[in-house]
């Protein structure tokens, strides 16, 4: 198994000049990262944006997956995708992830 052990995110910029976060997730020897910019247009289903009060920045949006998210994924098998969104889903505990949800 390849289990998580290192989570961490920072802001970074999308094609648009706009914010996103970016995660980082560490496990053993390997490294993914993934980064969230928003689109355009916005999808009734989709995860909801978590901007900071400035309606732009993502600084909290980072600060919440460091603290909350982060120390949730120690341990869990990267690979295991179905547990992941699960325990994000819980962690969040709204429909649409709107109180942890990622920009």
């Amino acid at each position: 198994m390849s289990r998580i052990d290192a989570a961490t995110a920072r802001a970074v910029y999308d094609s648009r000049g706009r914010p996103t976060i970016e995660v980082e997730l560490r496990a053993g020897a390997a490294c993914g990262r993934g980064a969230a910019p928003a689109g355009a247009s916005k999808g009734e289903h989709e995860a909801h944006e978590r901007r900071d009060a400035d309606g732009h920045g993502v600084f909290d949006a980072c600060a919440a997956f460091r603290r909350e998210i982060a120390p949730a994924l120690i341990g869990i098998d990267s690979r295991d995708q179905s547990r992941i969104d699960a325990l994000l889903r819980e962690l969040d505990g709204s429909e649409q992830l709107a109180r942890l949800g990622l920009a």
